[in-house]
């Protein structure tokens, strides 16, 4: 059985430049937040839509860290996954996204 193609730059790209655009128009939680911060939102959410764990614990100074999925490791397919969900999130809350 071969292993899942990873995902490529132009998705890595794409995924970045998406978070960027929100980044500079939207605040979360009553603040700006960075592309970084962005880009864990949306790897967390669309864990849960996909149907699967979040994963929550407290860390070494009892602060709460997210155990977070990491796009690096994801596959090709994965990543597409990603992609389309943060579009549709976009369309939903009215992001202008890059072209």
């Amino acid at each position: 059985m071969t292993e899942p193609r990873g995902r490529n730059l132009p998705q890595n790209a794409i995924f970045h430049a998406m978070c960027g655009d929100v980044a500079r128009q939207r605040e979360f939680a009553g603040r700006k937040r960075s592309a970084n911060q962005w880009k864990i939102l949306f790897i967390s959410a669309h864990r849960v839509v996909a149907g699967e764990d979040s994963d929550l614990v407290a860390g070494l100074e009892g602060e709460f860290v997210q155990l977070r999925e990491s796009t690096a490791r994801m596959s090709s397919a994965r990543m597409s996954s990603l992609i389309e969900y943060v579009l549709c999130w976009c369309a939903e809350n009215n992001i202008t996204l890059r072209k």
